[in-house]
C-alpha cells in the first residue's frame, strides 16, 4: 500500500514541540522587555541627577553662592546664598493629587523652578514608587566650605541615588 501524509502521533509530537518553543520565546520577551523598562527608569533616574547637579553647579559659578543653610523651621528646604545676599531655595515638594499646573508626585523645586523625581507620581498605596529618603544632610566645615547631599531611592529597583553638592 501507499501511505502518504502523517500519522496522528507525529502531528501530535510537532505540535508539541511547537508549543514548546513559543512559550520558551515568550518567556524570553516578557522578560527582555521587563529589564529594558528597568533599564529605561535608571537611565531617567540618572538624567534627573545629572540634570539638577549641572543646575545648581552653573549657578554656584554663575551667581557665586557664598554659604548654603536650611531655610528656617523645615530641613526639606535649603537656601544657596549668593555675594549679594540674595537667596536661591531648593526644596523638595510632594504633591499629592493632580491640580490645575503640576500633576501628582514628588518635586525637587530649585529657585522657582520644579523638577519631576521619575517615577514618583506613581502610587503604591500611600508611599511613592520613587521618593526622597529623609531630607537635606548639610554640612558645614570652617564656616568656608559646605557639603550638602540628599538622597532618593526607588522601591522596585531597590536603588538609591545620592546628589551630592561642594560650595567652597
Amino acid at each position: 500500500m501507499n501511505k502518504k501524509g502523517f500519522t496522528t502521533i507525529e502531528l501530535v509530537i510537532s505540535f508539541s514541540m511547537i508549543v514548546i518553543i513559543l512559550g520558551s520565546l515568550i518567556g524570553f520577551t516578557v522578560t527582555y522587555r521587563g529589564k529594558v523598562k528597568n533599564e529605561e527608569i535608571r537611565s531617567q533616574l540618572i538624567d534627573f541627577k545629572n540634570t539638577i547637579t549641572k543646575t545648581i553647579y552653573d549657578d554656584i559659578i554663575t551667581k557665586k553662592y557664598k554659604r548654603i543653610e536650611y531655610c528656617t523651621g523645615t530641613d526639606d528646604c535649603v537656601n544657596f546664598i549668593d555675594a549679594d545676599g540674595n537667596s536661591h531655595p531648593l526644596k523638595i515638594i510632594n504633591v499629592l493629587q493632580n491640580n490645575d499646573n503640576q500633576k501628582k508626585g514628588v518635586y525637587l523645586n530649585y529657585d522657582g523652578i520644579n523638577y519631576l523625581l521619575p517615577d514618583s507620581d506613581l502610587n503604591r498605596d500611600t508611599e511613592y514608587v520613587c521618593h526622597f529618603i529623609d531630607s537635606f544632610n548639610l554640612k558645614i566645615y570652617n564656616d568656608s566650605l559646605y557639603n550638602l547631599s540628599f538622597t532618593y531611592y526607588h522601591y522596585f529597583l531597590n536603588e538609591k541615588y545620592q546628589i551630592m553638592l561642594t560650595i567652597n
